[in-house]
């Protein structure tokens, strides 16, 4: 006959578990958030006759290099978790040390992208619905990527101080969680940027 034993989740294991649904919580919210700002220019765009400046072609080339940037930070992450998910807490900090190089190239790339569309004459206050779009969408993604620097310079110091094991790696989930979230979002306005065009 075969018995079934049933393992007592841990307090640790609990919190855990807690945290990866106020994680998915505050997903939702700021899916709202981006979302609401997204049907909101949907809207616009299609009440306006002159939508998008004639002489504005594309997006700028510096999204896609950002884009790039953002999928190999998100992808380093994943690989420390992985290697903090095996216990293997020696492997953990050079990934999240290339997630952080990347992810502040991202911005420096967003950056550049601003500063080209302005130097061809579409600055963020140029009198037209797209140009604004473009700015505030982007912008609003950018204080997004800005805030998850806090979380990770703790995953950093944690990952340094080889502080992650495969019963200890939470902080370093959220922070994953969070940047991969960020990665998706980021798609979707890339996407809505392009329809809208």
């Amino acid at each position: 006959m075969i018995q079934l034993v049933h393992r007592i989740e841990t307090e640790e294991e609990r919190a855990f578990r807690r945290g990866k649904l106020g994680m998915a919580i505050f997903f939702v919210s700021l899916s709202m958030l981006f979302g609401g700002f997204l049907v909101g220019l949907f809207v616009l765009r299609a009440r306006e006759s002159e939508w998008r400046p004639p002489l504005l072609r594309g997006l700028p080339w510096e999204l896609w290099v950002s884009t790039a940037l953002l999928a190999v930070g998100s992808w380093q992450l994943w690989l420390a978790q992985r290697a903090a998910a095996s216990s293997r807490r020696d492997e953990v900090f050079a990934p999240v040390k290339r997630a952080t190089l990347s992810l502040l190239l991202f911005l420096v790339a967003q950056a550049a992208g601003w500063i080209d569309l302005s130097l061809r004459g579409f600055a963020p206050f140029t009198r037209n619905l797209y140009t604004f779009s473009f700015y505030a969408l982007t912008l609003l993604h950018a204080l997004h990527v800005l805030g998850g620097f806090f979380p990770l310079y703790r995953v950093w110091s944690v990952a340094r101080a080889q502080g992650y094991s495969a019963a200890r790696h939470a902080g370093l989930t959220y922070c994953a969680m969070y940047w991969h979230y960020l990665g998706c979002v980021w798609v979707v306005i890339l996407v809505s940027l392009h329809v809208l065009a």
